[in-house]
């Protein structure tokens, strides 16, 4: 696994960083195997990161481009 480094200028950079990052690696997964799993540390720290990827999801899911789940998945609550 290669990894990068990238200085960001200020926390909430950083939380629109994260939530890219995560969002596009689920996006890639879910395409894949049809799920994702995903887990962080406890606190606070990630809330920010968080609010990102909830508002990113909320995006995706009003794109007619991306339905936001498949209709026939029984673990989707409507």
């Amino acid at each position: 696994m290669h990894h990068e480094f990238e200085a960001l200028p200020d926390p909430d950079a950083v939380a629109r960083a994260g939530a890219a990052f995560v969002a596009e690696r689920a996006r890639d997964a879910v395409a894949a195997s049809g799920s994702f799993h995903f887990a962080v540390s406890g606190g606070h720290t990630p809330w920010a990161m968080f609010a990102e990827l909830a508002a990113e999801i909320s995006e995706a899911e009003t794109s007619p481009a991306e339905p936001s789940a498949r209709p026939s998945d029984p673990d989707v609550q409507p």
